[in-house]
């Protein structure tokens, strides 16, 4: 092979890489919009999901937080509300000791 023919083969594969750099270059370029465009739609839709017409009240619903005194005030019982009782000490149970019952045949239909 001649260095004219290597210069002419080298210029040939030159330009191919060239052609291929500028499509990948474009193809990124058309990746980057994709994926701009997709974060947008992605955004949006988390903004559908959690955003403020999620948390609408409705009339229905009316206003929780109107009556603060249901979920700031706590709830007092009667027992609550009394100074504590000074504590009393337990006595044990005593043992449960079985009951031997002796049954007989009249026994057993005295209840039907």
């Amino acid at each position: 092979m001649t260095i004219e023919e290597e210069v002419k083969q080298l210029r040939q594969e030159n330009q191919e890489q060239r052609q291929l750099i500028e499509t990948l270059k474009q193809e990124n370029e058309d990746l980057k919009q994709q994926n701009a465009d997709l974060i947008e739609q992605l955004a949006k839709l988390t903004r559908w999901v959690y955003g403020k017409r999620s948390e609408q009240i409705h009339s229905q619903q009316g206003d929780l937080l109107e009556d603060q005194g249901v979920f700031f005030d706590p709830e007092q019982t009667g027992q609550q509300s009394e100074p504590a009782a000074s504590t009393a000490k337990m006595e044990p149970k005593a043992k449960k000791t079985k009951a031997t019952r002796q049954e007989t045949p009249e026994s057993w239909y005295a209840n039907y």
